[in-house]
Formats: C-alpha cells, sequence, structure tokens
C-alpha cells in the first residue's frame, strides 16, 4: 500500500513491483497451470481459515500497533496475518500423518 503513498526510490518501488508480480504468478501457478492445479486436496484442506486465523489478526491488530491510523492498522494486521498464514500448513502436516522432507524442511525454515 505505501507503493502509492510514498516514493522512497526507483529500486524500492521496483523491487515492490517485482515482489507484487511474483506473488501474483505464484498464485497463478499455484490455482490454474496444470500439473501444480491438479495436486490441490480440497477434502484434505478443511482448516476454518475465516473462523479462526482472520478473527485472530483482527483482534491482535486492535490490541497491538504503534499507531491508530488506517495505514498503521492495515500494515498491522497484514503482518499478524502473515504471521499465523503456516497455521493451515501444520494443520494439514498433522491431520496427514506424515510429512515429506522437503516440507518439513520448508517448516522449519519458515520457523528461523
Amino acid at each position: 500500500m505505501d507503493l502509492f503513498l510514498y516514493f522512497i526510490s526507483v529500486y524500492n518501488t521496483l523491487m515492490k513491483i517485482a515482489f507484487i508480480a511474483a506473488t501474483a504468478f505464484t498464485i497463478y501457478l499455484i490455482r490454474l497451470k496444470k500439473p501444480y492445479c491438479t495436486t490441490y486436496e480440497p477434502l484434505k484442506d478443511s482448516f476454518p481459515h475465516f473462523l479462526y486465523l482472520l478473527p485472530l489478526a483482527g483482534v491482535l491488530t486492535l490490541v497491538i500497533h504503534s499507531d491508530f491510523t488506517v495505514f498503521e492498522m492495515t500494515w498491522s494486521y497484514s503482518v499478524w496475518l502473515e504471521a499465523f498464514a503456516i497455521m493451515p500448513q501444520l494443520y494439514l502436516l498433522q491431520k496427514l500423518g506424515e510429512v515429506e522432507n522437503i516440507t518439513s524442511n520448508y517448516i522449519v525454515t519458515l520457523g528461523l
């Protein structure tokens, strides 16, 4: 959001645009591009996101923030949501009962 509000440098702006483009491309690959989209199993992915993650991030945003402005609250909400984003993955791994080596390495790396 600060991409539209503050100009720091050309490098900073280009890196933010590259990050947004890479994220959009990753979402496209995971959701629409074969063979990646065929590996998704919606029956096993049953974590209640709207019941736990979004309200928890909202409550923590209201309790822990540095300033009570729209920009600060939006930024704080995104930080809390990103911190809890691993929970559905952990829930799925616990539900399946088995973890591949690459997945366990990914989870440990996220925790570092």
